[in-house]
């Protein structure tokens, strides 16, 4: 695609992907920020709880579209390759997945404090008997069991972004690709053009040549019509010296006869 370097290189198909991106990432707050404007619409609730929906949702929403607009226009003006367009993308959806992640891991590390916190105060609690000790046990295997349940959960959404990754990765070699391709083309457009305005100068220059051929034949052809018309004019003047020739005999004759006569 050096068409990669000007404005005009960002395909549709590359806005039609920024706008899938940005739409996945970004509906789910939509949404969220959606439900908790109709939940401040439930007169169930008590008019604090409905005042915070209201204000909380508005804002998610406001915030939310604000993102969607400001990325567009960002990427409008900065970018300037389709590769520009996906990185912008990535790094503005990534910013705002931060939060998101960082709520999670303190969610989930208080979580699990507060299951190890149980364990041994269930454990400090029940001193005797078989069944305390059994309960100690199967509590700490829930434990155990909820806590590599949460660490597979992390550990396939770790695959997914992976996975993810690669995808953007091979999109973006995909367009290097595109990229030298269109170089090429470029370059082989650029010679092809060169070659056309070369063989042009010689056919003008050609043409030039038979002008000037045509020129120099027409002017010996007219030469040659003004000889065939001195050559008719010369003919013609002979036959007509040859008619005074014999006209000058017969009047020399009858002048003799004339004579003859008179003598007689």
């Amino acid at each position: 695609m050096v068409a990669f370097l000007s404005k005009n290189d960002l395909s549709k198909y590359m806005w039609v992907v920024f706008g899938v991106l940005m739409v996945a990432f970004l509906s789910k707050d939509v949404c969220s920020g959606a439900k908790m404007i109709l939940l401040a619409g439930k007169q169930r609730l008590s008019t604090q709880r409905r005042v915070k929906f209201f204000i909380g949702g508005t804002f998610l929403v406001s915030i939310t579209l604000f993102i969607l607009y400001v990325s567009a226009i960002y990427n409008k003006t900065i970018a300037t390759s389709n590769t520009d367009l996906i990185i912008n993308s990535v790094a503005i959806l990534f910013i705002m997945e931060i939060d998101e992640r960082v709520y999670e891991l303190i969610e989930n590390t208080n979580f699990v404090k507060m299951r190890i916190r149980k364990g041994i105060d269930d454990i400090d609690s029940n001193k005797s008997g078989d069944t305390d000790n059994k309960q100690d046990d199967s509590d700490m295997e829930s434990l155990l069991s909820e806590f590599n349940a949460f660490r597979c959960e992390h550990e396939d959404q770790r695959i997914a972004l992976e996975q993810q990754q690669g995808q953007i990765n091979s999109l973006l070699e995909t367009n290097a690709d595109q990229k030298i391709t269109l170089e090429q083309q470029q370059r082989s457009n650029e010679d092809f053009k060169i070659a056309l305005e070369q063989q042009q100068q010689r056919s003008n220059e050609d043409q030039i040549a038979l002008d000037q051929q045509q020129g120099q034949i027409n002017s010996l052809l007219e030469t040659i019509s003004l000889l065939e018309t001195n050559k008719d004019q010369r003919i013609a003047l002979e036959q007509q010296q040859s008619q005074i020739n014999a006209l000058m005999e017969t009047i020399g004759k009858l002048s003799q006869n004339t004579l003859l006569d008179k003598s007689v």
